[in-house]
């Protein structure tokens, strides 16, 4: 796999003309906007055809590009997602659409499969949380992630901030906390772990049996918070990822990005690039994550790369160069969040590895765009 970007992506790296730029009545409605990764809407597709659906349907109605799915790692906005998930619950006609839906995601939660490779790598839950927000804060700026602990109630408490001009239905606000709740029992293996309360910012609706199934605690709605309180004690729990489950959740990590990648073949290079892809942002982008995802030991992944004519690094550098291509073309995410997405420890090091590829700034090849 050579360095150098291959013609496609090269012809992508044309300096926009002075008339492309954009005024400042653009880049102001273009940074007001949110956006969370396609990787969200893995399993959405499965989920909708069990119960009768049309998914491509449903993503063209949105706006959304239904081959969005062959691509986990692209940008998608996040008013059209959330479109998306209500257009769904009218279809089918289930009120309890985002519960359900988070529910069809466990045990192995491919749609965070990131997440899920991170907790192998915690030793506690407060641990895997901190990973956990860090990777979120690349993964979406629609909402913020934050944890509150308070001693003298012995309680800590998870708080979904979210912000900007984008509102936040009922679906899309309950597939985030159910999702949680589901992820935290699942890599501590506390299975009857309960929160004390969840708050919901949204009415009451009229049947609350699949947050009562899920949740097992306290339901408050029309809160002015969105947030999960649980225990304080749960956060020194320890992760219960055994060797086993990480194979499992690994080999479905790697397998679902391979069959989406249509022009993909089964060279450990590919193997490697796909995990690449998958893993930045989360800050556990590593040869050796790599080489435990594709199921080698490290020095052995480096000889079979090296007898295709490539290396960790060099595929590592290809798929940054692609997916910052793309992202600064095809996304409005400013430029300082392009670099954290791209596992990059700062925008000036992104910037400079972007003008050591195609000669010139990210920020002159968008157009002008303030980071």
């Amino acid at each position: 796999m050579p360095v150098l970007l291959d013609d496609a992506i090269a012809d992508q790296m044309t300096l926009p003309s002075p008339s492309g730029r954009v005024d400042a009545a653009k880049k102001s409605a273009k940074a007001d906007r949110r956006y969370i990764r396609a990787a969200t809407l893995i399993g959405f597709d499965t989920f909708v055809a069990a119960q009768g659906g049309d998914p491509a349907k449903l993503l063209s109605e949105s706006g959304i590009a239904p081959n969005v799915l062959d691509h986990p790692d692209w940008l998608i906005d996040f008013r059209k997602y959330s479109h998306l998930v209500e257009l769904a619950t009218r279809s089918l006609k289930n009120p309890s659409f985002g519960l359900e839906w988070a529910e069809s995601l466990a045990p192995r939660f491919q749609a965070l499969g990131p997440i899920m490779l991170m907790a192998y790598f915690s030793k506690t839950a407060q641990g895997w949380f901190e990973q956990t927000s860090k990777y979120l804060d690349q993964h979406t700026n629609a909402f913020d992630l934050t944890m509150d602990c308070d001693l003298s109630k012995n309680q800590a408490t998870m708080r979904y901030e979210f912000s900007g001009p984008v509102p936040m239905n009922r679906q899309v606000i309950e597939t985030k906390l159910a999702v949680a709740v589901l992820m935290m029992r699942q890599v501590t293996g506390q299975f009857d772990k309960n929160p004390t309360r969840v708050k919901f910012c949204h009415g009451a609706p009229a049947d609350l049996a699949a947050h009562e199934r899920i949740f097992g605690c306290e339901i408050e709605f029309s809160s002015p918070t969105t947030e999960i309180v649980f225990p304080l004690e749960y956060l020194a729990l320890p992760i219960d990822v055994n060797v086993k489950f990480f194979r499992t959740l690994v080999d479905n990590f790697v397998r679902y990005r391979l069959e989406r990648n249509h022009t993909a073949d089964q060279t450990v290079s590919a193997m490697a690039a796909s995990a690449i892809a998958g893993l930045l942002g989360s800050g556990i982008c590593r040869s050796e994550t790599v080489a435990q995802i594709v199921g080698l030991h490290e020095k052995k992944l480096q000889r079979l790369l090296a007898q295709e004519g490539t290396s960790y690094t060099e595929i590592l550098e290809v798929v940054r160069q692609e997916q910052a291509v793309y992202l600064l073309r095809e996304s409005s995410a400013p430029i300082n969040a392009i670099a954290g997405l791209l596992d990059y420890a700062s925008t000036s090091a992104f910037s400079n590895a972007f003008r050591r590829w195609a000669g010139i700034t990210p920020r002159g090849f968008r157009g002008g765009e303030d980071a």
